[in-house]
């Protein structure tokens, strides 16, 4: 079998190397249809960060904490998060460290990923690519623990404000979290509204005056009235007219006999 049997001519593989006008226009709507997915995907990672930091700010605005604008701060948000469900545990008596804890898996997560971006830029340019590839696959195995444990206490600090502000949903919101990363949405929605703990002050509030206002009745004018002065009748006085004075009776003249 000769070397001829096995040569090929050169504008043999040339079909495989050129793109029709059909092949181009698929190509550009596929480009096409990324770019619109890509826009969307950014205008909804953006929509989500505005509606989440909103939320976190007027919360955390509303009960009192300082530096609530460190809410619009990416990453530093999270800290804000747990600190919001810290303060709640400590109206209850309760203690946690739920922001110092979300900060800090926060942390470890970008900075494993970018990590695991320099050891897969190192395996292109040294071409050690097995050796590498262990260290990725481990530093990856760490990461996923790291975005484990992260979810597992955003998700107890989100129930516990859920629960704070809106009891009645905190069951939907935090199955809506888990299966579909809602929180942002929920976050915003609830706001405005009062804390549990401030529904509870309100209500001793209102029954301690209630209960002050039985003790302490209005008092009643107990003046006693100015006695009245028996009226007594006066019986008119009739007055006698006095008597006819008698005239002097004149001596008879006598009588002749």
């Amino acid at each position: 079998m000769g070397f001829d049997e096995y040569y090929y001519p050169d504008d043999f593989f040339s079909g495989y190397n050129s793109f029709n006008g059909e092949d181009m226009a698929v190509i550009g709507m596929i480009a096409i249809f990324a770019l619109i997915v890509c826009f969307f995907a950014l205008l909804y990672a953006a929509v989500r960060y505005v509606f989440n930091s909103i939320g976190l700010y007027t919360i955390a605005k509303n009960r009192g904490m300082d530096n609530a604008f460190l809410a619009f701060i990416p990453i530093v948000n999270s800290y804000y998060l747990g600190k919001i469900a810290d303060d709640i545990n400590k109206t209850m008596n309760k203690k946690s460290s739920n922001a110092v804890i979300l900060l800090s898996l926060q942390i470890a997560t970008v900075f494993f990923a970018l990590v695991n971006f320099i050891v897969g830029f190192a395996s292109g340019l040294t071409g050690l690519a097995y050796g590498i590839a262990i260290s990725s696959a481990f530093i990856g195995m760490i990461s996923s623990a790291i975005a484990i444990a992260y979810s597992v206490f955003l998700y107890i600090s989100l129930y516990r404000i859920y629960k704070e502000y809106s009891p009645e949903h905190a069951v939907i919101f935090e199955v809506c979290t888990v299966l579909f990363d809602l929180h942002p949405f929920f976050l915003f929605a609830i706001r405005n509204k009062k804390s549990g703990y401030q529904k509870w002050l309100e209500q001793k509030a209102a029954e301690a005056e209630e209960n002050s206002v039985q003790a302490d009745p209005v008092p009643v004018d107990e003046t006693p009235a100015a006695e009245e002065t028996p009226v007594v009748e006066e019986t008119p006085v009739v007055e006698e007219a006095p008597a006819a004075e008698q005239a002097p009776a004149e001596d008879a003249p006598a009588t002749e006999e």
